[in-house]
């Protein structure tokens, strides 16, 4: 540090913070965001040399060494990007053919062999482990995948079976790109084993063997000791919040980001601290001295560290303790935001993808506004008794602001019940987790275990009621909006933080945040969307922003085909609050499940059903369902047309005098009609109400676009059916189960069709209006852009 500088200083605190923390670290960053989205080596080669030129300038070279910054962050993602020429990411991005046998473009299923480099993450209906591939068919792969099976496994372990290895895939509009945010942690791709696992061996080193025998020790005494807290204390000493379902289905899914308290159950700064003073303090209590208190406690977090896998919240958090600790014991100042820059770039060092961790965006969001609110209080005259209360209150408010872009990114979604909640989540956390530390590391006491389980059960009662608190909502902007708010908020925040005669300009950026805000979206074209919800049916159509019909939900429980995997997080980025009709063909959980799920984050007006639907048990459920008491139903019981402003919707299925004992058969069959684009949606019908129809209603039979019934099984789709509508195109929703689509099916459809598409193939299936009397077809899988070309006149 060059004291003979004293104007490139920055003062935090009663620390100085020296200025080459801040000036090479935010170019580094810049650099590696640069690469991601735009790799350009003429560019860094003429920065490089503009560089050059500067560095022998005394009045240039800070410019000179924030260039050369940039221009190292770049070139070392540029270098960590490149793969090998065996790695399995080139052979599922088809730029290799690895044997003739593998040349699908679906998946690769071939023998693999591997290690486990991984402890074991419970999923809903099996174990997922992170494998170091080996081989596959015998010749040398690298990389690592996603392994899930049903069997345990251990660190270490060498492993062989045959297995399926899928890449990750955007199969519907409005998913979250799963490819982009595991390739950022070094998964390339997701493979189920189809026949027994052969155990090779074990190679684990000594010390991560260790490590995940102690997680196993502690993994098991929680089990013995503990009842109906055991799921929380895994979550919180493990951080495995799939633990969490154990209490409820809903609880991780929909309790816990309703209650605002989820951020709370991911390990991060919180929990170090609480291990780290729990740890220092019974140290001193031992009579050790400060400096090898803080020793151990630091071996102590990074031991803890490795157990909890490495993830980047907890890496940060005993980064900035090391960092800190490192300072003190050589006497040297150090600024609160000298490690915040010096621990994010040892973590980009590591891995610079992790930048664009969501878990990493988070925590250091956190940390800036908790440094904020610390320079705020500093500035406030307040006594001492009320300090505490206003920096509690002050830090939780500037957190919730300054994270509220990144919970829009991601989530499409503004809590604020998370202001109340940390209120009552932190200090929970802060007296359960010693609580549970005790437990682990002494005998069975009754009197731990008893308050463990009273503190849980009170705990949990207070997050239902939280999470039933109306203060979230959903909210969706542009990328481009919602930089523009993050910048307004850190600039506002900043001035009020740290220049006490300019606050009053922060109200300019209220006003442009508000400005931005009321910047009205684009014209809305008329679209569909059939979804890839696995084997069920699920399409949206959106005649405009203020008029959508649903016909199906899908199935909730199919995970991840369920609704909050596609529909709910399109239906967010879109900001549809609400759903004007949903047509419920019939009583199938495939075909209704969803509805539950989606109407407690979106309003639905009008729900049509069959009268066989409303008389069922689980019609009963429907019409009293709480977030359904708004909801009209609408019984269909006959022929029925509707007209609208510019479309029709016409249920020519079930009429008055039919009816069937089978339930499929009873399905309701609507056509829509928009601009001579004629659509026929046909539920689960068979062959038996298909010749029904037929007979009876042919003339309402053509259609341009066709859903074909029962996902293609064999049970549907007669030839006189598929010739009478006589489609230009086929949708069949299904997903790779045996039997459906059907081969038989499927030869029946192409005699008649020109095109069909399967979601399980093709993905999500948008049509939508380019002009008056043209459509574009897009398929989300494949890649396919069709355009239909209607007559003016039907």
């Amino acid at each position: 540090m060059n004291e003979a500088i004293p104007k490139y200083r920055l003062k935090s605190g009663n620390n100085y913070l020296p200025v080459p923390a801040l000036i090479w670290v935010p170019p580094w960053l810049l650099g590696i965001i640069f690469t991601i989205y735009q790799s350009n080596y003429i560019l860094l080669l003429l920065l490089a040399s503009l560089s050059f030129l500067l560095f022998f300038n005394l009045k240039t070279r800070l410019i000179s060494i924030v260039i050369l910054s940039f221009i190292a962050g770049s070139l070392y993602t540029l270098n960590h990007q490149k793969k090998s020429f065996n790695h399995i990411s080139n052979y599922l991005s088809y730029k290799y053919e690895l044997i003739d046998t593998l040349a699908t473009k679906d998946y690769i299923s071939q023998q693999i062999t591997g290690k486990i480099v991984s402890h074991k993450h419970i999923t809903q209906n099996s174990n997922r482990y992170i494998l170091k591939l080996n081989t596959i068919a015998n010749i040398p792969i690298a990389g690592q995948i996603y392994l899930y099976t049903k069997e345990n496994l251990n660190y270490g372990d060498k492993i062989q079976t045959v297995a399926k290895i899928q890449p990750f895939k955007i199969t519907n509009p409005g998913q979250i790109d799963f490819n982009k945010i595991n390739s950022r942690a070094d998964i390339y791709a997701q493979a189920i084993h189809l026949s027994p696992i052969i155990f090779l061996g074990n190679s684990s080193s000594g010390f991560k063997k260790m490590i995940y025998q102690f997680r196993d020790f502690i993994n098991n005494k929680i089990d013995k000791t503990l009842d109906y807290s055991a799921p929380l204390a895994k979550t919180l000493i493990l951080g495995e919040r799939s633990y969490l379902n154990q209490y409820n289905k809903d609880y991780r899914t929909e309790i816990l980001p309703d209650s605002g308290l989820s951020h709370l159950f991911a390990v991060s700064g919180l929990h170090i601290g609480v291990i780290m003073l729990f740890s220092f303090y019974i140290l001193r209590f031992l009579r050790f001295n400060n400096i090898l208190s803080k020793a151990i406690t630091l071996i102590i977090l990074v031991c803890y560290a490795f157990i909890c896998n490495g993830s980047t919240t907890i890496t940060r958090a005993v980064l900035f303790f090391s960092i800190f600790f490192i300072a003190n014991s050589s006497s040297r100042l150090i600024s609160d935001w000298q490690v915040y820059l010096i621990s994010l770039f040892f973590i980009t060092l590591v891995n610079p993808l992790l930048l664009f961790n969501p878990g990493l965006q988070f925590s250091y969001v956190a940390i800036g506004a908790i440094f904020i609110s610390k320079a705020m209080l500093r500035k406030m005259k307040i006594t001492i008794s009320l300090r505490i209360i206003v920096k509690y209150v002050l830090t939780i408010f500037i957190i919730n602001i300054l994270l509220s872009p990144l919970l829009i990114y991601y989530f499409q979604t503004i809590n604020f019940n998370t202001l109340i909640s940390n209120i009552l989540g932190i200090p929970f956390i802060s007296i359960i987790m010693p609580l549970f530390i005790l437990i682990i590391i002494l005998p069975p006491l009754n009197i731990l275990t008893l308050s463990a389980e009273f503190l849980t059960e009170l705990f949990n009662y207070s997050i239902l009621f939280l999470s039933s608190l109306p203060f979230k909502y959903s909210i969706s902007f542009s990328l481009n909006h919602l930089i523009l708010i993050f910048i307004c908020l850190c600039i506002a925040i900043v001035i009020v933080a740290y220049f006490k005669k300019k606050r009053r300009y922060s109200l300019i950026f209220v006003f442009l945040i508000i400005l931005i805000i009321s910047i009205p979206s684009t014209r809305h074209v008329f679209k569909v969307i059939f979804f890839n919800v696995g084997k069920a049916d699920c399409c949206l159509i959106e005649f405009s922003k203020r008029d959508l019909l649903l016909i199906d939900t899908g199935d909730f429980e199919d995970k991840p085909n369920n609704i909050s995997y596609n529909l709910i997080p399109y239906l967010n980025q879109n900001n549809y609050r609400k759903i004007s009709k949903v047509i419920l063909t019939h009583q199938h959980t495939d075909h209704y499940g969803g509805i539950f799920k989606l109407s407690k984050t979106t309003k639905i007006d009008t729900v049509f059903i069959t009268q066989n639907f409303l008389n069922s048990p689980t019609g009963n459920e429907l019409i009293n369902y709480p977030s359904l008491k708004s909801t009209y139903f609408y019984v269909v019981s006959d022929t029925l047309t509707l007209k609208y402003s510019n479309y029709k919707i016409k249920f020519i299925h079930p009429d008055k005098d039919y009816q069937s004992e089978n339930e499929n058969n009873n399905s309701l069959v609507c056509q829509i009609d928009f601009k001579n684009l004629k659509f026929l949606f046909t539920g689960d019908i068979e062959k038996e109400a298909e010749k029904y129809i037929v007979n009876n209603y042919s003339q309402n039979l053509n259609a341009s676009i066709l859903k074909i019934p029962h996902h293609g099984s064999q049970t549907s789709s007669s030839t006189d059916f598929i010739s009478n509508i006589n489609p230009q195109y086929c949708i069949i929703s299904s997903n790779n189960q045996p039997g459906f689509p059907n081969d038989k099916t499927i030869e029946t459809i192409n005699k008649y069709c020109q095109n069909h598409y399967t979601t399980n193939k093709d993905g999500a299936i948008v049509i939508s209006q380019k002009q008056d009397n043209i459509f574009l077809l897009k398929t989300y899988l494949t890649n396919i852009n069709k355009l239909i070309y209607l007559n003016v006149v039907e």
